[in-house]
């Protein structure tokens, strides 16, 4: 998508850290912390520095661990295509998803919710065994040829509405931005769709699809 967009005569900007956004009578202000320009609209959608663009939003950054478990010799019921990405609700262990690795080599297994609270930039990337036992006990107990043998770790960041819903809406005081959080742990699958409904309200002012669920009018009594 990001190919395309270039394609189209987008820019890409990496390792650029927005500051802040202004609004002018003509124009949106965007300052970062190299240059500082001026734009007719724009969409918001950065994650877990969503707070400290929009810090009277309620959310909640999450700390998410990841980890890939090696399957066992012969386990080719493990492979994606006889075996489907997954999720598990248990009462012990919490919601439990999966998804097996494309060299069908391991199973990628993880905790959706229940972690930490966090900031972005001081996020701890480092993994404990004691954060990597429920994964694999949870593979031992329910996943038949998955072993205890962690192949790789990763940490994520969720960042959360308190209903654990998206925001997808206009800014509540000038309607030439439009917010795009907070994706709970499950936005990234929604990417094509929810980039194709910010085009539209950035580029229209309205859309045709029905995003009312994802008003920040919810919010009302904790937004200031």
């Amino acid at each position: 998508m990001i190919d395309r967009m270039v394609v189209l005569g987008g820019e890409i900007r990496r390792g650029v850290v927005v500051k802040d956004l202004s609004t002018q009578s003509d124009q949106v202000e965007v300052t970062t912390d190299e240059t500082r320009e001026s734009f007719d609209g724009v969409v918001i959608a950065a994650g877990p520095w969503m707070p400290a663009l929009a810090a009277w939003l309620p959310l909640a950054v999450e700390r998410q661990v990841l980890a890939w478990l090696e399957l066992e010799r012969g386990a080719d019921w493990l492979t994606p295509d006889r075996f489907p990405v997954f999720i598990r609700q248990t009462d012990e262990l919490g919601d439990i998803y999966g998804v097996p690795t494309l060299d069908g080599m391991s199973i990628k297994v993880a905790r959706h919710h229940g972690g930490d609270l966090t900031d972005p930039d001081s996020v701890r990337h480092e993994l404990t065994d004691a954060e990597l036992d429920p994964l694999r006990t949870f593979a031992a107990k329910y996943l038949r040829g998955v072993t205890n043998r962690v192949t790789r770790t990763a940490v994520c960041m969720y960042t959360n509405t308190p209903d654990r819903d998206f925001v997808i809406d206009f800014h509540p005081e000038d309607a030439r931005i439009v917010l795009i959080s907070a994706c709970s742990g499950h936005g990234f699958k929604f990417a094509p769709v929810v980039g194709d409904i910010a085009a539209d309200l950035v580029c229209d002012g309205q859309t045709s699809r029905d995003i009312s669920r994802f008003s920040i009018a919810r919010f009302r009594n904790a937004v200031a």
